[in-house]
C-alpha cells in the first residue's frame, strides 16, 4: 500500500467522521434554544448526539439531507443541538425547565443515548415527545414533527 494512498484514506476518515449536526440547519445551543422557543412560542427539536458518532453521520448525510424538510423545521421549530460526550459527566448543565443537574444526569433524564436521539419540548420544557433511531427516514422525521405541531394547536 502506498503512502499517498494511505494518508488520503486517513484523511477521508477523519473528515468524514465529525458527525456535528448539518450546519445548514441552523442548531444552536439549548440555553438560547430555549429562550428562543419562549419568545417565538415555539417547541424545540432537541436532538442528542456527539463527536465521531457514527449512527449520527449516517442520519445526518441520509435523512436531514432533504432540503424541502430542513426548511419545514426552521419554520415550525427551534432547533437545539447537545453533545452528550462533550462536556465530563460531572458538570453541570442547565435543564430545559430550569434548574441544573450534571452531565451524566441529564443525559440520563432525558434518555439521551444510544445516540443519534431526539426531543421535542414545549417552550417551558415539557417533553411532547421524542425517538432514537439513526434510520429514520426523512419522510417519518416529518410525519413526527407534524404530529407534534398539530398535537400543540
Amino acid at each position: 500500500m502506498s503512502r499517498r494512498w494511505l494518508l488520503a484514506v486517513l484523511v477521508l476518515l477523519a473528515t468524514s467522521a465529525q458527525a456535528n449536526p448539518p450546519e445548514k440547519w441552523g442548531f444552536v445551543e439549548l440555553d438560547a434554544a430555549m429562550a428562543q422557543a419562549k419568545e417565538q412560542n415555539k417547541p424545540v427539536f432537541l436532538l442528542f448526539g456527539f463527536q465521531n458518532c457514527p449512527w449520527c453521520e449516517y442520519m445526518y448525510r441520509t435523512s436531514m439531507r432533504d432540503d424541502e424538510m430542513r426548511e419545514m423545521f426552521q419554520r415550525s421549530v427551534v432547533l437545539a443541538y447537545f453533545d452528550t460526550r462533550a462536556r465530563p459527566n460531572g458538570a453541570m448543565v442547565s435543564l430545559p425547565e430550569g434548574g441544573q443537574v450534571t452531565n451524566a444526569e441529564f443525559v440520563k433524564r432525558f434518555k439521551a443515548y444510544p445516540t443519534p436521539s431526539w426531543l421535542y419540548l414545549t417552550p417551558t420544557g415539557e417533553v411532547l415527545g421524542g425517538n432514537r433511531n439513526a434510520k429514520t427516514t426523512a419522510r417519518e422525521l416529518k410525519f413526527e414533527l407534524e404530529k407534534v405541531l398539530a398535537a400543540r394547536k
